[in-house]
C-alpha cells in the first residue's frame, strides 16, 4: 500500500534536516524562477530521502496555497519531476517514484555545485 502524506507531515519532512519550505520561494530580481526553485528544493528532499519513494506529494491546489504561489507553477514543477523520473502521477496523485541506488548517486553528483 503506498503511504499517503498530509499536508503536515509534507511540511514537517521538509522542514526536518534542511529546511527546505520553512522559508518562502524567493522572488525579485535575481531569483530563480519559483517553477526552478521547487524543482530543486523537491530533488533535494527526494534525495535526501525526507520524501521516501512512494510518498505522495501534495496536491497542486493545496501545495499552491501553503506556498502562495500559483497552481501553475507548482503543476510545472510536478510536470518536470515526472519528466525527469523523480515522481509518478496518476488518478491518485503524484508520488515519488523509486530510485535506483544509481539513478540517485547521478543525480546527486549533477545536481552538486562546482
Amino acid at each position: 500500500m503506498i503511504k499517503s502524506t498530509t499536508i503536515p507531515e509534507f511540511n514537517r519532512a521538509m522542514i526536518d534536516g534542511a529546511g527546505l519550505l520553512s522559508s518562502p520561494l524567493a522572488r525579485g530580481p535575481g531569483a530563480l524562477p519559483r517553477q526552478r526553485q521547487l524543482i530543486q528544493r523537491l530533488k533535494q528532499a527526494i534525495l535526501a530521502g525526507q520524501l521516501p519513494a512512494g510518498g505522495k506529494l501534495p496536491a497542486s491546489r493545496v501545495l499552491a496555497d501553503e506556498l502562495a504561489i500559483s497552481r501553475n507553477t507548482v503543476l510545472i514543477a510536478y510536470e518536470q519531476l515526472t519528466a525527469e523520473g523523480y515522481v509518478i502521477a496518476d488518478r491518485q496523485g503524484t508520488r515519488v517514484a523509486p530510485l535506483s541506488a544509481a539513478a540517485a548517486s547521478a543525480a546527486k553528483q549533477a545536481a552538486a555545485p562546482e
